[in-house]
């Protein structure tokens, strides 16, 4: 996936989103950074349980309790079992172009297509086994909103407007629930969302069920992909950023590569992806790197901990890798 493309994108459209004025008031702080000691470094060969080719240049990861989800750039969606390691169908979504954005909730593949202006995306919503499409939803998601995600009852969705929720009864949106920021990425458990925007350095806490932002995080460098875990980690410029998940007091910044693609988190870990090394395993307490997966791929793509591994794509490559946490 061209993420950096993505980014660039977003900073030209940053004045489309949001106003000031939304929710408490900023809070940040200098985090302290974690020293950095030299990592282990194995290969893939010596931790990968499976090497999946997918054609197509494979990127956004999500997952059931059944299968493994793989996004394409070429349009469709890749089901994986995890049971055999095999591609067992491809759900085809009828995009028109390149588009970001894969989920799985409600019982649905939600993905992507872009709509007619080409400056914003539907919402695609399939059915996982026959991949009918289910409803096509002209909700303007903003083109760099990777994953789509569930909370509250509703997929959430990112928009010029703020963010949208997506009533899967009835298929119909929610009035937007404005940010305040322009935003790049999401991640959402029970009743709160957290958004990410590169444009504005600002990571802000959502009440959905209140519909009111409760928190900031401001001043970090070009916020983009998020994943929760003890803390709520983000991946920067500065690299790995760690912030409180009630309030986002910045804790701490783990060292890593300004261009990282993705981020997952486990009880026990934090998981990277990159070009060079392909992963960082980072331990949540110490705030180091512990670990660093090399390949011989020239790119990377989403990362995610699913079916008891560790899922990671290397999208020019059209590889997908599985590897033991």
């Amino acid at each position: 996936m061209p993420r950096i493309a993505g980014c660039l994108l977003l900073v030209a459209l940053a004045a489309c989103g949001g106003t000031d004025g939304v929710g408490p008031s900023p809070t940040s702080a200098t985090p302290p950074t974690s020293a950095a000691p030299e990592p282990s470094a194995v290969s893939m060969a010596e931790r990968q349980r499976a090497e999946i080719a997918i054609t197509g240049n494979p990127d956004w990861l999500a997952s059931d309790d059944t299968s493994l989800y793989v996004k394409t750039d070429s349009g469709s969606v890749v089901v994986v079992d995890p049971a055999s390691n095999r591609v067992v169908r491809t759900l085809p979504t009828g995009a028109s172009g390149l588009c970001q954005g894969l989920g799985v909730a409600f019982g649905s593949v939600w993905t992507c297509s872009p709509d007619a202006s080409g400056a914003s995306d539907e919402v695609v919503r399939l059915n996982p086994r026959s991949g009918k499409v289910l409803a096509r939803l002209s909700v303007a998601k903003r083109p760099d909103q990777g994953h789509l995600e569930a909370a509250a009852g509703r997929l959430w969705v990112i928009t010029d407007a703020g963010l949208v929720g997506i009533d899967p009864a009835t298929n119909k949106s929610d009035p937007p629930l404005e940010l305040g920021v322009s935003g790049t990425a999401l991640v959402a458990e029970d009743d709160t969302v957290w958004v990410s925007s590169l444009a504005d350095g600002t990571v802000v806490q959502v009440d959905v069920t209140a519909r009111s932002v409760v928190a900031r995080a401001t001043g970090l460098d070009g916020p983009r992909e998020l994943a929760i875990g003890d803390q709520i980690w983000v991946l920067t410029r500065a690299g790995l950023v760690a912030l409180d998940r009630d309030g986002l007091r910045q804790t701490g910044v783990v060292p890593t590569g300004a261009t990282t693609c993705g981020v997952a988190a486990t009880p026990d870990a934090v998981w990277v992806s990159d070009t060079v090394p392909f992963l960082r395993q980072i331990d949540p307490a110490s705030r180091t790197v512990s670990e660093a997966v090399t390949t011989d791929t020239s790119s990377c793509g989403d990362v995610r901990a699913a079916h008891g591994s560790i899922w990671a794509t290397a999208s020019n490559d059209d590889v997908l890798y599985r590897l033991d946490p």
